[in-house]
């Protein structure tokens, strides 16, 4: 069977992993026949991802929410200690799940997306 990564249901399942982690119950999906839903990162390597991409390593670009919403008010404080991270996800012992967690981009207002292309993200 071929393997394709969907970023869209990398970053669902870290959630619903934090969901069953709290005893809810995780969300199902519904996907093509062939297709297969693997949980491939959770906590402690992702808390709060928002959006995530795959270089062409096979390392996962995921950008990280600290929890922390733009409120009334709070804008200064987004711009004054921006809470927000990319965090880059790797596969170092080969087994199809992420197991180290590495901050690459720190300090950010609201990361919305990481694509990789030519090389960079």
């Amino acid at each position: 069977m071929c393997r394709i990564h969907a970023t869209a249901l990398v970053v669902a399942l870290t959630s619903a992993a934090i969901d069953a982690a709290s005893s809810a119950a995780p969300v199902p999906f519904t996907l093509p026949p062939g297709f297969v839903a693997e949980l491939v990162a959770a906590p402690p390597l992702v808390e709060r991802p928002m959006m995530a991409g795959f270089d062409d390593r096979g390392r996962l670009f995921v950008c990280d929410s600290s929890g922390f919403n733009l409120m009334k008010g709070s804008s200064e404080i987004l711009v004054k200690d921006p809470p927000h991270c990319i965090r880059m996800l790797e596969d170092t012992d080969g087994d199809g799940r992420f197991d180290t967690s590495t901050m690459f981009a720190d300090k950010m207002t609201f990361p919305m997306g990481a694509v990789w292309l030519e090389g960079a993200v």
